[in-house]
């Protein structure tokens, strides 16, 4: 995520819209910046396994949508959201909101 988006957005990520929502709405309120990723079911083929049900790295491309999908395999029928915050988490210069 540093390399797409730098220090200054963090990812989100999710299968509920409105929760997607409430948390990019929820960042703009106390300075922190969202941009929502896809997680279209292709992304899904990158975490297929020949050996396993599910693999938890999907290779080099698209690393935070694979994760998310990995994610998605266990939250079944349930509304989330992952936030991908390495970029930000790791930024040297302190935010002014």
């Amino acid at each position: 995520m540093s390399v797409a988006l730098g220090d200054v957005h963090a990812a989100v990520l999710g299968t509920d819209q409105e929760l997607i929502d409430e948390v990019i709405d929820a960042g703009k309120e106390v300075g922190e910046k969202f941009w929502q990723l896809p997680l279209d079911p292709e992304y899904s083929k990158q975490i297929k396994s020949d050996i396993a049900d599910i693999k938890n790295v999907g290779g080099r491309k698209a690393g935070t949508i694979t994760a998310a999908a990995f994610l998605k395999e266990f939250a079944e029928g349930l509304s989330w959201a992952h936030l991908d915050i390495a970029g930000t988490a790791w930024a040297d210069d302190a935010k002014a909101s």
